[in-house]
């Protein structure tokens, strides 16, 4: 039933960058800031990183987007297809603490 159809998938939360530092440092005990960089600061460190120019745009786009708001919509969507509401960021971390504290 779901042929032709298109759907807007998010969680079921929006969250600020600063959100989700927070939720990380309680998870991995050990302060976690989210640090907002110049644009120009941001796209010259990552050329300087070796990124290409174009992935470079694209990031810095997408950053872009998120400051102007467009990350702040919220679907029912996942509810609606498989009956269960999507899972928290605060969700997301605890099952995949392993993986973080890996990096950590």
């Amino acid at each position: 039933g779901h042929e032709g159809r298109a759907y807007e998938i998010t969680g079921g939360e929006a969250i600020s960058f600063d959100d989700v530092a927070a939720v990380l440092q309680r998870h991995l005990g050990h302060p976690v800031v989210y640090e907002d960089i110049p644009e120009e600061q941001a796209r010259a460190a990552m050329l300087q990183w070796g990124f290409a120019e174009e992935k470079t745009h694209e990031l810095v786009r997408l950053y872009q987007m998120f400051r102007a708001g467009h990350g702040a919509r919220v679907s029912d969507a996942v509810l609606r297809i498989t009956g269960r509401a999507p899972c928290t960021y605060d969700d997301f971390v605890r099952d995949h603490l392993t993986q973080f504290r890996a990096k950590d």
